[in-house]
């Protein structure tokens, strides 16, 4: 719902500025949620991981202690039982590494989003908070230049300059917060169209260690 950027100034052009407000709020909305659900999936993979990183290290340790010790009066390791633990814990180790250059991935790519949502809203905002200053001044250049009466060339002259000055202010600010607005949507739809893809990656490494 892109604003034209040569659209005149009118209420159907208003509409659709709040419009477009109300959408990247709701975008915003949405991704905000999407980051905070991603953040807690980093946490508890981090848990997931350091829980099976263990269980590898386990593994191994239980194998060198079966096998230093016979006497202990414990189960006899099956032949070929031993390389298949040994293999089974680097195969976890490998997995695990894998999830934890993902998790960090998604831990990077939720900060760099939140940092972009922000920017775009601090800059809609200041934007905005341009274009209606510059609507009130020229709303009174207006009411200035309506009022002067024309046979005070002098006054004329200064209220029609004024004018010209106030509606050059307000056409640029005005475009001004058209771009804004038309980055910020096109940005958070982006955002919109990535943020489902941060609960997405580390699932199959996690059940595939589960699994083994």
């Amino acid at each position: 719902r892109l604003l034209a950027l040569m659209q005149d100034d009118s209420p159907r052009f208003r509409s659709a500025v709040s419009a477009v407000e109300d959408n990247i709020k709701s975008i915003n909305a949405y991704v905000d949620r999407c980051g905070a659900g991603a953040t807690r999936y980093v946490h508890y993979g981090q848990k997931f991981d350091a829980a099976h990183t263990a269980y590898a290290e386990c593994l191994v340790a239980n194998l060198h202690g079966e096998s230093s010790s016979p006497s202990h009066g414990g189960p006899e390791l099956t032949a070929g039982v031993g390389p298949a633990l040994c293999k089974v814990s680097a195969t976890l180790k490998e997995v695990q590494a894998l999830n934890r250059f993902s998790l960090a991935s998604t831990e990077v790519r939720v900060g760099r989003l939140q940092q972009t949502g922000d920017e775009d809203v601090r800059r809609v905002k200041e934007a905005r908070k341009h274009f209606a200053s510059c609507d009130e001044i020229w709303a009174a250049a207006l009411k200035r230049a309506h009022s002067v009466k024309r046979e005070r060339e002098a006054k004329v002259t200064v209220a029609d300059q004024d004018f010209v000055d106030a509606k050059l202010a307000f056409e640029t600010s005005r475009f001004e917060l058209v771009a804004a607005l038309n980055e910020a949507e096109a940005g958070r739809w982006a955002a919109r169209t990535f943020a489902p893809s941060f609960t997405s990656s580390p699932r199959g490494s996690l059940s595939l260690s589960l699994s083994l």
